[in-house]
Order: structure tokens, then sequence, then C-alpha cells
């Protein structure tokens, strides 16, 4: 997957945006450690986040993300998923049973005369198979540029701190991590006979 963001907003500036939001990263930094949030590469215009459920034994790397700042902040964040280790993109295959759950309100349900508010739960993460999945959520690019969001401009979110860094790490963390419960390990036994 090939990086099409072309900087046409001064990189002074960009960068200048940039290495503010990973100040205030690293100000926080031993906080986002303990939450599992690893910042494993920060070279403008991009920074790559390793995500670990840590209280799981042994602790397991969830996922890992490239957020890409070119031309921040008159475009949102560029959120990709990577491989941990190569920093390749992955799909959504490759990310395995990973979600990214949002509780969505659903509605009201009248029961024995009471109205009970009730809501669904929604995966945030878009695509499927050998898709590249995005984060569905305001204040990252993906989303913005989506055209089913295109009554849902970035400017009229760009000045409520979605899209800053922490904002970012925050939902990315919020929305997958705490959810991870345990190892789903399956073993299958082949016995074959030998004469």
């Amino acid at each position: 997957m090939e990086n099409k963001n072309l900087q046409y907003v001064q990189p002074e500036i960009s960068r200048s945006k940039f290495e503010s939001e990973i100040q205030e990263f690293l100000k926080i930094q031993d906080v986002w450690r303990q939450k599992g949030v690893v910042c494993v590469k920060a070279e403008f215009p991009v920074a790559h986040f390793i995500f670990i459920a840590h209280y799981m034994k042994p602790p397991a790397v969830a996922f890992a993300v490239s957020i890409d700042f070119t031309n921040y902040d008159v475009e949102p964040p560029s959120i990709v998923f990577i491989d941990p280790f190569t920093g390749a993109p992955v799909t959504r295959k490759q990310m395995g049973p990973l979600k990214f759950i949002q509780q969505k309100a659903g509605g009201a349900l009248q029961i024995n005369g009471q109205v009970m508010p009730f809501s669904q739960p929604q995966d945030l993460l878009v695509g499927q198979g050998d898709e590249y999945p995005f984060l569905c959520l305001p204040g990252v690019r993906e989303y913005h540029n989506h055209p089913q969001h295109s009554g849902n401009a970035w400017l009229l979110h760009r000045t409520r701190g979605e899209g800053t860094l922490g904002f970012l790490l925050t939902k990315l963390y919020d929305h997958a991590i705490p959810s991870m419960r345990g190892y789903h390990i399956q073993f299958n036994v082949n016995i074959q006979q030998q004469f």
C-alpha cells in the first residue's frame, strides 16, 4: 500500500504541529506505556504505535497503527493498520477477529409500560477480507474522505480536539483493548495408526 498523501500545506507548519502532538504524547508516555500503548517510531509526518493487551498472560500485541500527519491540520490524520513487526499495511483478514466496538443508541423498548433505552454494539473497523480497513470515526482522514460522510466535514471537528494524537490513541485503545478477554486456543488432534 503506497502512501498517496501529498504535502500541500507548508511543510514547516505541518511539521511544527506534528512535533507538538508528539511532545504532548511524550509528556505522559509512561501513562500510555502502562496502558500498553508504545510509540516505536516518530519521524515527520508519520508515527507508529503498538497496542498491547498487557493484562493478558502472556501479554499480547493486539494491533499496530501508522498515523500520518501530512497536511495536518488542514486535513485530519490518516490511520493505517500495520504489521507491528514489519510496518507493512495489513488487510482486515490479517487482523483476525479484532473489533473496535462502540455502543450505538438503538432506540427504546416499551416493557410493562416502561420505556427502556437500549444500545447496539457497532464495529468501527470498516473493510472486509483483503481490503485495508479504516477506523470509521470523526477525526480520522479516511472517515472524512468516505462518500458516506460527505455531510460531516473535517472542519466541523477540527477545533473540538478530534484528530489530535491523544484523541486518536484514546479512541483506538478504548474501542479495542478493554474488550479483549483472553486467548481462544483450539487444538486439532490427528491420530494416525502405524503398522
